[in-house]
């Protein structure tokens, strides 16, 4: 698989992945990751940017918008920010959308960037984006606010451009 270029000032978040941590973690949450997404995580292991890229999205509802992304989580030492093992816990994540999505980034507008792992949209990127109020009727699981992205993680990262609004959405 091709290597993921740097771009839009790209740090790694943690040290260097290994196939056995990526084993372990797909065993802890009971389904594979994508194979480009679990390559990313190979080569970069989460990362910023410098600035906040932008990603068109492909929801019908929201032709011409776009969303923004800042941060992709790694697997670091377990309770650190940006670790994928308790990213989802932000704003009850896990508690708002089906098991099968895992939010694998997010922005500075506490929204996440999320990729489907099982059915027919695994392997998808979404932005998961409640909007307010932030509350709903108890914790109940729901795709009303997950607005499709990308139909793959290397669509979704190839696709990453330079914000054209850089403090605003």
């Amino acid at each position: 698989m091709e290597r993921y270029q740097s771009k839009l000032g790209i740090r790694p978040l943690f040290a260097e992945c290994s196939e056995r941590t990526l084993d372990e973690f797909e065993r802890e949450r009971g389904m594979p990751l994508p194979e480009d997404y679990r390559h990313f995580l190979l080569h970069w292991n989460g990362c910023r940017f410098q600035g906040v890229p932008a990603y068109d999205l492909l929801d019908p509802n929201f032709e011409g918008e776009y969303g923004t992304v800042d941060m992709f989580y790694g697997l670091g030492p377990e309770g650190k920010e940006a670790d994928l093992r308790t990213s989802g816990f932000g704003y009850e994540f896990v508690d708002r959308v089906p098991e099968r999505f895992l939010a694998i980034g997010r922005n500075p507008y506490q929204e996440s960037v999320c990729i489907s792992l099982a059915d027919d949209d695994c392997g998808h990127v979404f932005l998961w984006s409640p909007g307010e109020p932030w509350e709903l009727d108890g914790n109940v699981q729901t795709t009303q606010y997950l607005y499709l992205a990308a139909r793959s993680f290397r669509e979704f990262y190839d696709g990453l451009y330079e914000n054209p609004k850089p403090m605003y959405r």
